[in-house]
């Protein structure tokens, strides 16, 4: 399995991360997910990991979770994704493993729609 994410598939400008009127919200527990059609030939993901959530390693850890996760999942249409903390119902204390089903299930629901 290639493990890389290349720049294709990143939202790397600071206009690709403009959230505006346009964007649609997906949201789950601890996760904002918005998103856009682009004219792109492939979906995109951006981070938006603020130091709320925690220290680097932590932050490190949900951009590696949630790079694994969009890899995983076939998106059919081409979008842009970007992933924010929901900081209301953020704790920095939240186990891995509840952040990781919780993201998957938000990404999960938006891929099927």
């Amino acid at each position: 399995m290639n493990n890389c994410f290349p720049k294709k598939l990143r939202l790397i400008t600071r206009e690709d991360f403009v959230v505006n009127k346009k964007s649609s919200l997906c949201k789950s527990k601890y996760f904002l997910i918005f998103y856009n059609s682009n004219n792109k030939e492939n979906p995109r993901l951006g981070l938006k990991i603020s130091k709320k959530a925690g220290n680097a390693i932590r932050r490190n850890y949900i951009k590696r979770i949630s790079r694994e996760i969009f890899r995983r999942l076939c998106f059919k249409n081409n979008i842009d994704l970007t992933i924010v903390i929901n900081s209301r119902n953020y704790n920095t204390k939240l186990s891995k493993s509840d952040l990781f089903h919780d993201l998957e299930k938000g990404l999960i629901n938006l891929s099927k729609s």
